[in-house]
């Protein structure tokens, strides 16, 4: 049979079964799309997993104190110092630059932040001047603050858009006054 003859034979068989070849090619198409959309899906949800773990940063470690374990019991014996600042120091100079940054972080929990005649409270985290950089954040206006702020105690601070819109409105934030206050009991 030649191929003329068999295209022949394929486009008679559709004209006389116009329903089954209707059905024949909802279907295919129904399948194609259905596969099109479990890939874009796959790779969206994919796309968003790199990106949280991206912005984690993709070589970061974190170190932090913890429970010694004795015989077999977490926890058990002498608890861990915590860190201080000069451990990260020491880090710091130990590991050179085989480094981009190095930062410590100490969460101070929930405070009530007052300022312009408005409050909001808020977590509070005490970073030092590479935490920008380790976190791959950037400031909406203003500048982070440096070395030498942590050197003399500077009375600084850096507040997400959130806790800036709810105190200042509109108006810009860079060089106001804030109070800070602890809220005990945890609450929201």
């Amino acid at each position: 049979m030649k191929l003329y003859d068999s295209f022949r034979s394929a486009l008679q068989s559709l004209v006389v079964n116009k329903l089954r070849s209707a059905l024949t090619m909802l279907g295919v198409i129904i399948g194609v799309a259905s596969v099109i959309a479990m890939v874009a899906v796959g790779n969206g949800a994919s796309q968003q997993v790199q990106n949280t773990i991206l912005s984690l940063g993709s070589n970061l470690i974190t170190v932090s104190p913890a429970n010694q374990s004795e015989g077999g019991l977490k926890g058990a014996g002498a608890q861990a110092q915590n860190l201080t600042l000069d451990d990260m120091r020491s880090l710091q100079a130990q590991l050179g630059s085989s480094v981009a940054a190095i930062h410590a972080e100490q969460g101070a929990g929930r405070w009530q932040v007052t300022a312009a005649g408005q409050n909001w409270n808020t977590n509070v985290n005490g970073v030092t001047e590479d935490y920008p950089v380790v976190r791959d954040w950037t400031l909406q206006s203003g500048d982070f603050f440096t070395s030498s702020d942590l050197t003399v105690n500077a009375q600084v601070a850096v507040i997400g858009s959130t806790t800036a819109t709810n105190l200042f409105g509109e108006a810009d934030a860079v060089g106001q006054t804030l109070q800070l206050r602890q809220v005990f009991g945890g609450g929201p």
